[in-house]
């Protein structure tokens, strides 16, 4: 089968505009998604948000590319990304996680708390701690994964009620004051926060332009540097060239449009931004190990309609 299985709760009352197919506002302050189920996936690729975020491996596991850091998130362990920290979450189809995102404001119970300003401020933002990775050898981080997988009980029916969605956010809440009493801060240093400033605009760039024929001196471009400052950016960050990058992304493209189902082999090859059709069917099948043809018949099969493109790491 392809795709993976993600569910993520994302716990505020206005869901990102893209988030659900009839694009409704949540009936709760909690609200659940299986990527199963949708075609807004993408975790492979580098991104940010402004909101928190928890993982919690079930199934499988992850490799998580943050703000410098690489580590990998066995079954039952997990991880922290900061607001607005690009970064990455690769894993097979065989993985499954859960998925946490919450913003400042649901920690701190009012604007202008004593709450907010302790427990909440000093641990936001790009002067804070911008990753943290729970395995299960410290107890401390053994409680922020068994609150997390409490919320996560809460919210696995569809049909949870508005009491139990807050006895999750309440769980939450717990995860959050473990790790802010236990973390030993390590915070960015200003260069480091230079160099994901840097990703954020070659990403951006890439997302933008991927289908047309760019270089690197142009994604170099986008972040104000030079085409060896720009590899050392993604060395550093996520341990691969920007050509690399940009020759994942466009096959990634290439599978949301093949899940489409209104284009040929052909025609998402030059849609993506490859300049031949054997290119396209090289890089195709040395990322996924099957031509683009054969993706195509897979994903037509009727076990896996309606699946989400596969969400790994190719590069």
């Amino acid at each position: 089968e392809i795709g993976e299985s993600v569910r993520t709760f994302f716990m505020f009352d206005d869901l990102p505009d893209d988030f659900t197919p009839d694009k409704k506002k949540a009936e709760h302050p909690c609200y659940e998604r299986c990527s199963a189920n949708s075609t807004v996936v993408g975790f492979n690729r580098m991104h940010w948000h402004s909101d928190l975020q928890f993982i919690v491996v079930s199934k499988g596991s992850a490799n998580i590319d943050c703000a410098g850091r690489h580590f990998n998130c066995a079954k039952g362990c997990g991880a922290f990304f900061n607001s607005n920290v690009p970064h990455r979450i690769m894993s097979d189809a065989k993985t499954e996680y859960m998925s946490f995102i919450f913003p400042e404001k649901l920690l701190g119970f009012f604007q202008g708390s004593e709450m907010a300003a302790f427990g909440v401020s000093p641990f936001v933002g790009p002067r804070a701690q911008p990753t943290a990775h729970f395995d299960l050898a410290a107890p401390w981080h053994r409680e922020v994964l068994d609150e997390l997988v409490r919320a996560r009980a809460l919210l696995a029916s569809k049909k949870a009620t508005g009491v139990e969605r807050y006895r999750a956010c309440v769980h939450l809440l717990a995860a959050w004051s473990v790790y802010v009493l236990n973390v030993e801060q390590r915070i960015p240093t200003k260069a480091e926060r230079a160099t994901n400033e840097r990703m954020k605009a070659f990403t951006l760039f890439i997302d933008a332009n991927y289908g047309r024929d760019i270089s690197l001196e142009d994604i170099a471009k986008a972040g104000n540097v030079s085409k060896a400052e720009c590899a050392r950016c993604f060395k550093k960050l996520i341990q691969t060239t920007p050509y690399a990058y940009l020759v994942s992304y466009r096959i990634h493209k290439a599978t949301e449009l093949m899940h489409e189902g209104e284009l040929n082999a052909t025609a998402i090859a030059r849609a993506v931004g490859f300049g031949s059709s054997s290119h396209f069917s090289t890089a195709f099948k040395k990322a996924l190990g099957m031509t683009p043809k054969e993706y195509m018949a897979e994903v037509r099969k009727p076990s896996n309609a309606g699946r989400p493109p596969l969400n790994r790491s190719f590069a």
